[in-house]
């Protein structure tokens, strides 16, 4: 499983050796933490949860600290769809 999470920092473009325009998006990609393993027996899917960033505690609901415990609270949180999670 490979996944990544991070922010957009510009947009860019490089000149190749024939003077072909490539465009290039530069992204900050930061510790990814996992939050959660989905099962299907617990859950009826299997997917891998992502955090990513950090933000004020006091911009969190409760609900979303409750379910994160003590990894704390990250600006991103997003979900990816697997076969087999591994933990």
């Amino acid at each position: 499983m490979k996944f990544i999470l991070g922010e957009k920092l510009d947009m860019s473009q490089r000149f190749n050796a024939n003077g072909n325009v490539i465009p290039i998006t530069l992204v900050k990609v930061g510790p990814c933490v996992v939050t959660d393993v989905k099962t299907m027996e617990r859950d009826g899917y299997t997917a891998v949860q992502l955090g990513y960033g950090t933000r004020k505690k006091k911009r969190v609901s409760k609900s979303v600290l409750g379910h994160l415990k003590d990894k704390g609270p990250f600006r991103a949180i997003r979900e990816f769809r697997v076969e087999k999670p591994e933990k």
